[in-house]
């Protein structure tokens, strides 16, 4: 294999994080990269459909949406090249400040392939007008999805030196992640880190069949989206993650379907035997590769007959929910059981309401699902079902254990909801006031309307610009701000929050300091009075019109000051 962190190393990584900061009398604004953007084409995956759009619920969704990348990008990965980044933490948990890296490429599968959906609608404006709004810059989709793929090649190159330094690499066996202890320098405010790569069990580190199944869900969304002409950074997307999904199959299925450690010959310690599953994954293979590689005279008879039971609800191994996230991703992404693909995703979904996976086959296979007689029952049932999913995601943060009583029965309760139980989605799971990425809802939303078109409907209404000259001064015990309103003339207000762990990331659950009415264009000023000296106070200015629609949600104009007694 001819790994991509080599052609990678020379490159500078863009500014992926908002890091912007004054100390007390210096102002500093750093300017953001940005890279050329270029027109590209694809086949419409546009669905006929009855419903109608509802541009409120695209609106309120496409927020949380961006406030939820947002959070990632700051609070549970970091985009770019070496090791540990590109990612993203499973839980973080700032009560206890521990962030937790467990079972990474599963997360890095969903983080690749809700990359490649919104890639794909940033660059059909004609389809999804407004997307970008709020959040959305091709170049930096472009770059977080390099990265990401450069981070599965990474725990690739580098997963035989966990065990002999010496070893030579063998194409398609991975670590789950290779995050370093000293990785928490990057997420103030957390003191522990945990992964599987700092675990001192050596034998936490290797692949499972698990891992694998949802690594290449996200890489058959980089096939099925990305432009087979894309090259960012020396790097060709669609080859890319075409090369790394077929190398990790023919490993999966080089010991009669049988994981193996390459190092040691022996099976890896965890979800070793993939014989049940082989006629999945040697499907999704095929996918990938056109049929250029197919393993499937490896698979006995008998086991190419287990693969085809899995397609009932009722079958016992089901009482393991792991067997069924992994069926149904396989079968997604393989088009694993032909023609009666789709109705069997719709009755395997029920128990769970794992709609995800039934959207994700819709995506990967158009028009093959619309041919089916039972197409139109199944698309107002899933228009119904996941809109309502997609609605009662949080509004206040990414996904989390529920914090109050309101919280349950969401769905949203907990980390990787498309492969957690009912119960678990609904009452939480792990410790209380965990925090999880949302990588789900980001998937989750963009294929719904990838697969329903119709139902996207422009969410951008007249908002405000952005405010100028934000600028803060300490004092003793206070801390005085001014800044300029912008002149346009939907604008009403300036609302300004602030923390004392980081900057206000959000319009509704930080700490509001004052919202002050104001004319266009006007300057205004504000003193925030009886702080404590010798601390460190972050704020954040949202312009607003009346309703309120906030300018540039959140705007890039954060300040802090550390207030200082005057001699």
């Amino acid at each position: 294999m001819t790994h991509l962190i080599a052609g990678c190393r020379a490159l500078i990584p863009s500014l992926l994080r908002e890091r912007v900061r004054v100390r007390v009398k210096a102002l500093h604004i750093p300017e953001f990269s940005r890279f050329a953007t270029a027109a590209m084409t694809i086949l419409l995956l546009g669905l006929a459909i009855s419903a109608s759009a509802d541009v409120v619920a695209v609106r309120r969704n496409l927020d949380k949406y961006w406030l939820y990348r947002q959070t990632q990008r700051t609070d549970f990965l970091v985009p770019g090249l070496g090791q540990g980044y590109s990612l993203p933490a499973n839980t973080r948990n700032p009560d206890t400040h521990v962030i937790w890296w467990g079972d990474a490429t599963i997360d890095l599968g969903w983080y690749i392939g809700a990359l490649a959906t919104e890639h794909y609608m940033l660059t059909h404006p004609e389809l999804f007008p407004g997307y970008v709004s709020g959040g959305g810059d091709l170049s930096q989709v472009r770059s977080e999805l390099c990265y990401a793929l450069v981070a599965m090649d990474r725990v690739d190159a580098v997963a035989e030196a966990c065990w002999d330094p010496l070893a030579v690499d063998t194409p398609g066996f991975f670590i789950r992640d290779d995050v370093p202890s000293t990785f928490l320098s990057h997420f103030p405010g957390m003191n522990v880190l945990g992964s599987d790569f700092t675990n001192p069990d050596v034998w936490a580190k290797e692949m499972s069949q698990d891992q694998v199944v949802h690594v290449l869900l996200g890489l058959s969304l980089v096939k099925k989206l990305i432009p087979a002409d894309l090259v960012v950074y020396g790097v060709n997307l669609r080859q890319t993650a075409i090369d790394r999904g077929a190398e990790i199959v023919d490993w999966v299925h080089q010991d009669g379907w049988i994981i193996q450690n390459p190092v040691l010959g022996t099976d890896v310690v965890r979800g070793p035997d993939a014989r049940a599953f082989g006629t999945g994954f040697n499907k999704s293979c095929v996918y990938l590769t056109d049929g250029a590689v197919d393993f499937g005279g490896t698979i006995s008879g008998f086991y190419a007959w287990v693969w085809s039971t899995l397609s009932s609800p009722t079958n016992p191994a089901y009482d393991n929910a792991n067997n069924l996230h992994m069926a149904m991703s396989l079968a997604a992404t393989g088009n694993g059981w032909g023609n009666d693909t789709l109705d069997d995703l719709m009755s395997l979904a029920v128990e769970h309401q794992w709609y995800a996976y039934v959207l994700l086959y819709a995506a990967l296979y158009d028009p093959i699902p619309r041919t089916r007689p039972s197409w139109l029952g199944h698309q107002q049932t899933l228009n119904g079902l996941v809109q309502t999913m997609v609605n009662q995601s949080p509004a206040n943060g990414t996904p989390h254990h529920p914090l109050n009583e309101g919280e349950l029965n969401t769905g949203w309760c907990a980390s990787r909801k498309f492969i957690r139980g009912i119960s678990t989605q609904n009452n939480g799971e792990g410790a209380l006031g965990e925090w999880y990425p949302g990588l789900d809802y980001l998937l989750l939303h963009n294929l719904f309307y990838i697969v329903t078109p119709a139902l996207w409907e422009d969410p951008t209404p007249p908002a405000p610009g952005s405010v100028t000259g934000f600028a803060a001064a300490s004092g003793d015990q206070q801390v005085s701000l001014s800044w300029t309103n912008p002149g346009d003339g939907v604008f009403s207000g300036t609302m300004i929050q602030y923390k004392t762990t980081g900057y206000p990331t959000r319009t509704t659950d930080e700490n509001l300091l004052v919202d002050r009415l104001a004319l266009p264009g006007s300057s205004d000023s504000y003193v925030h009075t009886s702080l404590t000296n010798s601390s460190a106070y972050y704020y954040r200015a949202f312009s607003h019109s009346d309703v309120p629609i906030y300018g540039l949600r959140p705007q890039v104009l954060p300040v802090s000051v550390e207030v200082l007694r005057t001699p």
